[in-house]
Order: C-alpha cells, then sequence, then structure tokens
C-alpha cells in the first residue's frame, strides 16, 4: 500500500488537508440525481461539530438545477469541502479517502465503490439494487434510505468515528475486489467466454 499512502499524502498537501483530518470522499458528476443534497446536508451537520472533518468533491458541477441552493453555497464557502472540478487521476483521490459517499438515486453499477475498495477504503451508498450489489450491505460498507439525508447522517455517524469497522470492512472490501475484478483473472474468463462461443457455432 505504498502507492495509496504517496498519493494520500500528495493530495492532502496540494489541498491543505492535515494528515490526521478525516476525508469522506465524493467522486462523480456532482448533480441533483447523484444525492449532492443528502451529502451536503449530512455533511454540514456533521462538520458544524467536527473540525477534524474534510469532504472532496471531485468532479465537476454539471448544472446547478435541482441543487438546494443554502446547501451548495454553504459547501462553497466551507473551506473544509474542497472542489476539486474534473480530474485524470482518480486513483489518487481514492487513495486520499477514508470513506467514500455514493448517495446516487439510480445507477448502472458502482464502478467507484469498486475503485475505492482497491484502496481498502469502505464505502457508503444508497439503497439501490446496483449499488447494493457492490457492498454487500454490513460486510464491506453500508448502505442508507435514498433521498433520505438523516438516514444518510445516522450512516455516517454510525462508522466514521468507528476505526475498528472501517477498518474491517477496508480490508474486506479489499479481498473483495481483489477476489472478484482482478484484471487479468477477468480477461482470462472474458477469453474462455469468446472461446466457448465459439466452440459451439
Amino acid at each position: 500500500m505504498k502507492q495509496k499512502e504517496l498519493y494520500n499524502s500528495e493530495i492532502r498537501i496540494k489541498y491543505n488537508i492535515p494528515q490526521g483530518a478525516f476525508v469522506f470522499g465524493y467522486l462523480g458528476r456532482i448533480s441533483y440525481e447523484k444525492g449532492i443534497n443528502e451529502l451536503f446536508c449530512a455533511m454540514k451537520q456533521i462538520m458544524d461539530k467536527d473540525e477534524n472533518v474534510y469532504l472532496l468533491m471531485v468532479g465537476f458541477i454539471e448544472e446547478e438545477k435541482g441543487l438546494d441552493i443554502d446547501l451548495l453555497n454553504w459547501a462553497r464557502f466551507e473551506k473544509r469541502v474542497v472542489f476539486t472540478g474534473r480530474q485524470d487521476k482518480p486513483e489518487k483521490f481514492y487513495a486520499t479517502f477514508n470513506l467514500f459517499i455514493f448517495p446516487s438515486y439510480r445507477e448502472g453499477f458502482g464502478g467507484g465503490v469498486i475503485q475505492a475498495g482497491a484502496f481498502a477504503v469502505p464505502s457508503i451508498v444508497s439503497n439501490i439494487g446496483p449499488l447494493l450489489e457492490t457492498i454487500k450491505t454490513d460486510e464491506l460498507g453500508c448502505s442508507f434510505c435514498v433521498k433520505d439525508s438523516q438516514s444518510l447522517l445516522q450512516k455516517i455517524m454510525d462508522i466514521y468515528k468507528n476505526q475498528q469497522m472501517l477498518d474491517k470492512c477496508g480490508f474486506s472490501m479489499l479481498e473483495y475486489v481483489h477476489q472478484f475484478f482482478d484484471r487479468e483473472q477477468w480477461m482470462q474468463q472474458y477469453v474462455q467466454f469468446i472461446r466457448n462461443v465459439h466452440d459451439k457455432e
């Protein structure tokens, strides 16, 4: 995990985040349908009480329509909420997160959860099918009721100060990614699938 440590240090220095601060992370389009209102609402309540918390918002604001303007303005003026814009090396940010939050209303597949897991970072996701499939609730992360900021807040409070739970979920997620999403293994399975198709023709 040496590379993770290097990325983590690089990003924290670049964005003036203390090495000991707890970093919540979001990576994706910043828009209403991604659950950003719920994310900001929950994080505001936490950050008002805990000065050692930061939020990294990695991605671009797709459109402001549907976003709560008061919450958006709060995030823009809160020094511990960092908007990075679009990034071409997301792995550096996943390596910096202590906890990945993905509150989307709908997804095809939770690729971000898998990428975070590759760095032993657990996730909190909305309880929609594709995202639940990536975390196997309570084993690799946890879920909250979609579009419910108080449900999200409760899940965050349950996990973010529980280092034992964070470590356990992170390690389990890393093992899960290695077992089911290893690139070489996936390619071998794909090649075998193609061969099987040709054999039947």
